[in-house]
């Protein structure tokens, strides 16, 4: 998943997440004496940890035959009776009870989406069968939405007063300044704040925890379904607690070592995985013609090339700025502004007209696009603030900085970026600026590093699409490869994880293999279900 600085919202730029592309050894030995990458500040906690005591859940009636409930679970693990801290959770009871066979937990990805959100939708992921035998759990994993929150801002107005003018990605040396900067003083506010907090916000705080509720509904094994950074969850717990799975599936997969420890490595991948649908979506843009993406009008363009009209739209837009068509006072269109709103609409093929139409506005100055602009955030829009202060992308940065091996020398950054964009010149500032913050944040106690070939059993069932520009297809291999127990179901098209590319066979796979706990053969296929034009 992505989460952009539309600097009305009070997110930090974070673009999510994976697979990877391997720098030389050489070049990680050289980056990390020179302290350009950040060895672990210490060691993972072992999985052997002493268990503190299993929370009580008190549900209780919260609509639509869902029920919420609190658990109260340990801020630092290391102190079990020490100071705790509240997860917010929500069910939806498995309606044939007589027959129920435990529950199956869901994370979104993100990270720092609410998964008690995503679970009000679970008639739309798990069909009928599924449903009557399992409760289905959403919880907001810790730093997150009504859970003990990592908090940046006291309230929108003031998150959006702080980003206002700073730009997503540097392209000047003023501009590069002004990023890093604005990254340590958000830093800064967030330490302030959430203290404490976001040094316990790792991915291994997040499975013992699921870990605790899983014991708290009395099931001796654990169901999971994880999206994008769900995935990586997924993988954290299935190799901290081996014999506690009894299905899982993991849609849009992280490989889990580019995550802990390449983790440039893995920003670079994702930049070149979104280039490389980008040149999809105007491959198919031109295949489909003008009628029905209407960029594929290249009656204007000199040697007919789609490539070559968007090249000159970015020209334009790095020299003279854009505008929104027909807005008075001009609302301006910056080049980052520009980046970021393709780069988000790659993840879903659903939004891919609405992006031709938008190019082609900005193209022909037709005040007629404009809606198609604001559908993909081109300009972000400038939205009034929020009665209630959205968490999100801070908890979003607290995770994947506590998480992950950033640089921690903020003067690297335009040099890596240099490196990577021999690779990814487009995308590649886009993703690696976006965690700007993780430059100086505070060093976490203890995040897991492997190893990743715990044996689990039951097969882990990892989804990936062959064309997904944010989980791209090699990291979910790399993660067969080094997983225990795991099998690849391929998903044929574009989109970041089956759900957004739209297969509605994949989507009965997984809910067959949940109900079976046996995965699909070996070099299963899966269509989608519509083409972008």
């Amino acid at each position: 998943m992505k989460v952009f600085n539309t600097q009305t919202s009070g997110t930090v730029p974070s673009a999510r997440r994976t697979a990877r592309w391997r720098w030389s050894a050489a070049t990680v030995l050289a980056m990390l004496t020179a302290g350009l990458v950040s060895a672990p500040a210490q060691p993972a906690l072992a999985a052997s940890t002493p268990t503190p005591p299993t929370p009580t859940l008190a549900w209780t009636d919260c609509s639509d035959g869902f029920q919420c409930a609190t658990a109260r679970v340990p801020l630092d693990y290391r102190q079990p009776r020490g100071r705790q801290i509240d997860l917010a959770l929500i069910r939806l009871p498995a309606s044939d009870p007589a027959h129920r066979a435990g529950a199956i937990f869901i994370n979104p990805g993100g990270p720092g989406i609410s998964g008690i959100g995503v679970a009000r939708g679970a008639e739309q992921i798990f069909n009928a069968d599924v449903r009557a035998r399992y409760d289905i759990v959403g919880f907001d994993p810790r730093g997150v939405g009504a859970s003990t929150p990592v908090k940046c801002f006291a309230t929108d107005a003031q998150a959006q007063a702080f980003w206002a003018g700073t730009p997503t990605f540097p392209i000047t040396r003023d501009q590069e300044r002004t990023v890093a900067a604005t990254a340590d003083e958000y830093r800064r506010q967030c330490e302030q704040r959430s203290g404490d907090l976001l040094r316990h916000v790792t991915t291994a705080d997040v499975a013992r925890d699921m870990d605790l509720l899983r014991a708290a509904l009395g099931d001796t094994t654990l169901n999971y379904w994880g999206l994008s950074y769900g995935s990586y969850l997924g993988e954290v717990y299935a190799n901290m607690f081996p014999g506690r799975v009894r299905a899982m599936v993991l849609d849009g997969v992280v490989d889990p070592h580019a995550w802990a420890d390449d983790t440039v490595d893995l920003l670079a991948s994702e930049a070149v995985a979104a280039e490389h649908t980008l040149d999809a979506f105007l491959t198919t843009c031109a295949a489909a013609g003008a009628s029905r993406c209407p960029f594929a009008d290249t009656s204007a363009q000199p040697d007919g090339s789609l490539h070559g009209k968007l090249d000159l739209l970015f020209a334009r837009a790095r020299q003279e700025m854009l505008t929104v068509p027909g807005s008075q006072p001009p609302q301006a269109i910056t080049y980052q502004d520009l980046v970021g709103g393709i780069d988000g609409a790659m993840d879903e093929p659903g939004s891919w007209l609405n992006l031709a139409q938008a190019l082609q506005a900005l193209t022909t100055g037709d005040p007629g696009g404009v809606g198609a602009l604001q559908a993909i955030g081109i300009p972000p829009a400038a939205l009034p603030p929020a009665a209630e202060y959205d968490n999100t992308g801070d908890a979003s940065q607290a995770v994947f900085c506590a998480d992950t091996a950033m640089p921690r020398n903020p003067s690297a950054w335009p040099v890596i970026q240099n490196r990577i964009a021999q690779q990814a010149p487009l995308m590649s500032p886009v993703r690696l600026y976006s965690e700007m913050p993780c430059a100086t944040w505070p060093r976490t106690v203890a995040r897991y590093t492997g190893p990743w070939n715990r044996h689990t059993g039951t097969p882990i069932l990892l989804v990936s699409v062959t064309d997904d520009p944010s989980t791209p297809y090699s990291g979910g291999e790399q993660a067969a490869r080094e997983l225990g127990d795991a099998r690849v179901l391929t998903v044929d098209g574009y989109g970041h994880m089956s759900i957004h590319a739209g297969s509605s066979c994949a989507l009965a796979a997984e809910n067959q293999y949940l109900l079976s706990a046996q995965a699909p053969p070996a070099g299963t296929h899966c269509g989608v279900d519509y083409a972008p034009f």
